[in-house]
């Protein structure tokens, strides 16, 4: 007779989940948009491969989570200020 024995799937497998962060913009008093391209390479610098994504470390498995890019823009009577979520 064959005795069968559990594993837990943590043992194996993991999944981590990234960190974001907020970032406040604060523009400057000319019209001139020279820094958006900043903001656009910053944006792509956070797109990595799929193959990355997942290493081996331990005899473990770990699968790492894709970053996502957004934006908050907070109006008031008196101010207005833009947030980047990295």
């Amino acid at each position: 007779m064959v005795k069968y024995k559990s594993i837990k799937l943590s043992e194996y497998f993991e999944i981590r989940k990234e960190e974001y962060i907020t970032y406040q913009l604060i523009p400057t008093k000319s019209n001139k948009n020279n820094g958006t391209d900043n903001i656009a390479s910053l944006i792509n610098k956070m797109f990595i491969k799929a193959d990355s994504l997942v290493k081996k470390e331990d005899k473990k498995l770990v699968i790492h989570t894709y970053l996502k890019a957004s934006y908050y823009i907070h109006i008031t009577k008196e101010e207005v200020q833009f947030f980047f979520i990295y």
